[in-house]
């Protein structure tokens, strides 16, 4: 996170600051924030992470509203064998065959 704790919206840029963020998640100098941003209501979901002397933050689009969003810290993690699953469909001839089709239609 800037020093001036200041984030920007995805979308439209518009600054907000990390205070009128909902810190929804704290563990271990790590947090899950949510809000809206003001200028174009798209909900903006941010992680950030604090050290002794700096922070440092990501924020990203989502349609979740508050009451869903409480709920996706409580999905099951990701574990490596759903990444690997992952990889070997996105390598499955079949499915890239279909997803080609899709994309020159």
């Amino acid at each position: 996170m800037p020093t001036n704790n200041v984030i920007f919206c995805p979308s439209c840029r518009q600054s907000k600051n990390i205070d009128s963020l909902q810190h929804l998640v704290n563990s271990n100098k790590i947090f899950l924030t949510y809000g809206l941003c003001q200028k174009c209501r798209f909900a903006i979901m941010g992680v950030e992470i604090k050290q002794k002397l700096t922070s440092t933050s990501m924020s990203i689009l989502v349609d979740f509203d508050k009451k869903e969003f409480a709920n996706f810290n409580k999905r099951a993690k990701i574990s490596v064998n759903d990444v690997l699953d992952i990889k070997e469909t996105l390598e499955f001839p079949a499915f890239v065959q279909s997803i080609s089709k899709k994309i020159t239609n």
